[in-house]
């Protein structure tokens, strides 16, 4: 019997070893980096997985989105990041610098709490009274490169296991590589952080944006002048100026664009340039504006934020070798070589004053970094603020004039304008020694011509850029959604007007619009190899019998298009009801931005077209 007994109670230990393992493997170890260990611990031992967390830290967020995890509630994600679609969806608890809704915390009924370190005062005592575990992370400006990797690969490692952080560390140690490479073939300059304002704030190289730049060919003036474990202090002018940065970079927690930042510069430069000039960043525009993702840290993205910062870089070095080899070319599409234009245009230097009197290229070049002193005023496209606040606007519709004494005061070393301005305006440009380049502009240049010009101002401007290549995919990406747009309207017929009643135009496909109703797959009524826009002929256009008509004109809205064209037809009814889609209202009336070419809107131009003639055929 004592034996029976001994071997009952052996299997009962052993079965209680086996279900405290099982319950201790059900548990959950989250780890913290060294830095928070003296507050937080080591780390942070859950009883069990946990099952509904609230993520209220985009540091954190990434991890979980890598790991598979779908938090039951989220902080707002950052718009630097890219996320999964299934991230937008989830619900949204608001957390600020200074405040944490912690009743719509606790409304979701979590089982662990991810949030930033800077909330444990404030709310760190409603979270334990409440028996809700928190695992606390760390972000902001104060949270250095090496902060940001120890950080990612513990939380890798808390919520994917070993062989996830496994991975992130090599994503780390791959950026390190390519730093170290670009460092090692790279003179070291020196530089200074403008936090904020122009003169207000600066960083040391334990700052985050300077924590970045450690890693690359550049000395911190800042770490001489204060403790760098301040990592952002006061600064002003003068100080600056006795360090003379070779190069500045200029980040703000305040603006919402890049473009704003710069504008907010160059307003302070211009309001005391005598001050300003004596900085020789200032005075050679070597200053690098970055955007707010370089403000804060929000944990593994500092690897994308320091591969972009190295793409920058790179893409500066390939414009300084350019500017150092002396020359630079500028070459014709195809079209307009058929019209004559076959040389290249060839300077000595990379152009740095542009004046376009053309809407076309406006757009590519802004978005490229074109430094441009003049374009034309636009009613068909809005101009970005900071294009506006930064150049001359000239009136240069059909019947309007410019004074070419006041662009050439503009000191303009490269003017583009249209090809039929040549003779006008260009000729006597070039007498006066001032670069013309010439482009397809006007109501009638095709989707085509667009892209092709495009692709030289990209190649001659932004060889290689990130930025460049990104722009050519939205070609890509626009003619791979047309594929299947012009299968479903294969078979459909279109009539497009340019009508500013009582006069009306119709186009071929190779007008403006009309070659974007090509694209989508409608087939055109009329055909003219002569000209891609003639008067409309009314007793021919009876004939055509369209199944849509495409009607645009010099309004802005598609509203008032509407109007006027409604108000001609009631002028002559039977003629016009003569015109089954007329008399059926199977009209899409379009705004004065289909009426002539804003260069690279005109993806967006389509896109919204497709959508409108997709939806009237469904119906």
């Amino acid at each position: 019997m004592k034996k029976i007994a001994a071997s009952i109670l052996m299997a009962m230990l052993l079965f209680s070893t086996v279900v405290l393992g099982i319950a201790a493997a059900e548990g959950k170890t989250l780890y913290y980096p060294s830095y928070l260990q003296e507050r937080e611990g080591e780390t942070l031992v859950l009883d069990k997985e946990p099952e509904r967390i609230v993520c209220l830290s985009n540091a954190a967020l990434q991890i979980l989105v890598r790991c598979g995890i779908h938090p039951v509630a989220i902080t707002t994600p950052s718009s630097s990041i890219e996320y999964p679609d299934w991230v937008y969806e989830l619900p949204i608890v608001d957390v600020g610098m200074n405040t944490l809704d912690v009743e719509g915390v606790l409304s979701y009924d979590p089982d662990l709490v991810l949030v930033g370190s800077y909330q444990k005062e404030r709310c760190g005592e409603i979270f334990a009274a409440s028996d809700i575990p928190v695992y606390y992370t760390s972000e902001g400006p104060s949270i250095t490169y090496q902060e940001a990797r120890e950080s990612s690969i513990l939380m890798a490692r808390s919520f994917g296991g070993e062989e996830m952080a496994a991975g992130v560390q090599a994503e780390f140690e791959a950026l390190e590589a390519r730093a170290a490479d670009y460092a090692a073939n790279h003179e070291k300059k020196s530089m200074m952080i403008f936090f904020g304002a122009p003169g207000a704030y600066q960083q040391t190289s334990q700052g985050y944006l300077g924590s970045m730049l450690s890693l690359l060919p550049f000395e911190n003036l800042s770490d001489s002048l204060i403790d760098p474990s301040m990592r952002t202090a006061p600064i002003d002018v003068e100080t600056a100026i006795t360090q003379n940065p070779e190069v500045i970079f200029a980040i703000s927690p305040a603006v919402p664009s890049v473009e704003v930042l710069q504008q907010n510069f160059k307003e302070a430069f211009d309001e005391n340039p005598d001050l300003w000039n004596q900085l020789d960043a200032v005075k050679g525009n070597n200053i690098v504006y970055l955007s707010g993702e370089y403000v804060t840290c929000k944990g593994i993205q500092v690897i994308q934020s320091v591969n972009k910062l190295i793409d920058r870089l790179e893409e500066q070095d390939a414009s300084d070798d350019e500017a150092a080899e002396g020359q630079f070319v500028l070459k014709y599409p195809e079209n307009l070589q058929a019209l004559g234009y076959k040389e290249p245009l060839v300077l000595e230097k990379r152009p740095q004053r542009v004046a376009s009197m053309s809407k076309a290229p406006v757009m590519a070049l802004y978005e490229i970094g074109v430094p441009m002193v003049a374009i034309p005023e636009s009613d068909s496209v809005i101009w970005p603020e900071a294009l506006i606040a930064s150049t001359r606007q000239y009136k240069m519709g059909m019947h309007s004039t410019f004074d070419i004494e006041l662009l050439v005061a503009e000191k303009p070393d490269l003017v583009i304008m249209g090809y039929t301005s040549q003779e006008k305006y260009g000729t006597t440009l070039e007498k006066l020694g001032i670069p013309v380049y010439y482009v397809d502009a006007g109501h009638t240049v095709s989707y085509d011509s667009i892209k092709m010009q495009t692709l030289e101002l990209i190649d001659a401007f932004a060889p290689g850029s990130e930025i460049g290549a990104e722009i050519m995919g939205r070609f890509e990406t626009l003619e791979t959604r047309l594929e299947d747009t012009r299968k479903a309207m294969e078979g459909h017929t279109v009539m497009v007007l340019q009508s500013s009643p009582p006069s009306h135009f119709i186009q071929t496909k190779g007008g403006t619009l009309g070659s974007m109703a090509d694209m989508i797959g409608l087939q055109n009524v009329y055909e003219n190899e002569e000209s891609s826009m003639v008067p409309l002929d009314l007793e021919l256009a009876v004939s055509y019998d369209p199944d849509l008509v495409l009607s645009v004109g010099a309004n802005v809205t598609s509203e008032m298009q509407q109007s006027v064209m409604e108000e001609d037809f009631a002028k002559n009814p039977d003629y016009w009801n003569s015109i089954e889609a007329v008399k059926n209202g199977d009209i899409i009336y379009l705004p004065i931005t289909y009426v002539s070419t804003s260069g690279i809107t005109v993806i967006d131009r389509i896109n919204d077209l497709a959508d409108q003639i997709e939806a009237f055929f469904a119906e």
